[in-house]
């Protein structure tokens, strides 16, 4: 098959993998290493196709936005507790060099939107001080669960290639989760049919 989105490419390999798990087949246009991460990033549109790239390929949901910034979110995941309630994860990712006021700023975007984690995916691997603004966080309790998870975190894009997911909840009902086209809504969480 051929297509050039990286929605449509993410989604075939996510349906073949399934469907298929002993298939071979060779995947062109999206990263296959971090070299080729960090050359989808070099031009304008390519930092765009890699935010959407590493949000899809973990799970998630590009956030579109509807005018102006996109307010510090990239992108979404969701996850239910045990109790059925639905919590969610603000994604944040940097395609370039990042500092410690980033952390903070996703820390900020995270208290603000009320979720219950956040997300930097980033193609660069964090300082000291960049993992010690995501520690200072805190952690997320899992309700009626003896489980927590960093309630904010950094992902990279050698984590992704090393086999490695990030530590949060089963974020793999996110798809059915997502609705007005990916654009997040806090307060409207429902799959709209």
């Amino acid at each position: 098959g051929i297509d050039i989105t990286v929605k449509a490419i993410v989604e075939i390999e996510k349906r073949l993998k399934k469907n298929f798990p002993d298939i071979k087949y060779e995947l062109k246009g999206c990263p296959r290493d971090v070299e080729s991460a960090k050359k989808m990033v070099e031009t304008h549109s390519g930092r765009f196709e890699f935010e959407s790239w590493f949000i899809r390929v973990l799970g998630g949901q590009p956030y579109k936005s509807t005018g102006g910034g996109d307010s510090g979110i990239d992108g979404f995941m969701y996850f239910k507790d045990v109790e059925g309630k639905w919590h969610n994860v603000i994604v944040s990712v940097k395609g370039g060099a990042y500092t410690p006021s980033d952390v903070r700023d996703l820390c900020r975007v995270v208290k603000r939107e009320e979720a219950s984690m956040g997300l930097l995916l980033a193609i660069n691997s964090p300082s000291q001080g960049m993992a010690t603004e995501a520690a200072t966080a805190g952690r997320f309790q899992m309700p009626k669960v003896n489980r927590s998870y960093p309630k904010v975190q950094i992902f990279t894009v050698q984590d992704y290639f090393d086999g490695k997911l990030p530590d949060i909840p089963d974020i793999s009902l996110t798809e059915d989760k997502s609705s007005n086209n990916g654009k997040y809504n806090k307060n409207k969480p429902e799959l709209e049919l």
